[in-house]
C-alpha cells in the first residue's frame, strides 16, 4: 500500500524536481499539491508565481491544489 502524502512546494525548479521523482516511486500517493502564499499579492510566497499558474500546474498532472495563505 502506498503512502499518501501531501507534497509541499514552493513553485520554484527544485520543488518541481522533487515532486517529480516523488510521483515516479511507487512508494508515494501524492493526494494534493500545498503551496504557501501571500494573501496581499495571490502569490507564491518563495518565488512569487502566481496562483492561476500552480493551479493549472496541478490540474495539468491531475492533482487538487492547496494555498495555505500567510
Amino acid at each position: 500500500m502506498k503512502e499518501k502524502v501531501v507534497f509541499c512546494r514552493s513553485g520554484g525548479k527544485d520543488s518541481a524536481l522533487a515532486l517529480n521523482r516523488m510521483l515516479r516511486d511507487d512508494r508515494y500517493e501524492i493526494v494534493s499539491l500545498l503551496t504557501t502564499c501571500n494573501e496581499h499579492f495571490r502569490r507564491a510566497s518563495m518565488h512569487g508565481v502566481r496562483l492561476e499558474l500552480l493551479g493549472a500546474q496541478a490540474r495539468a498532472i491531475g492533482l487538487p491544489p492547496a494555498f495555505q495563505f500567510s
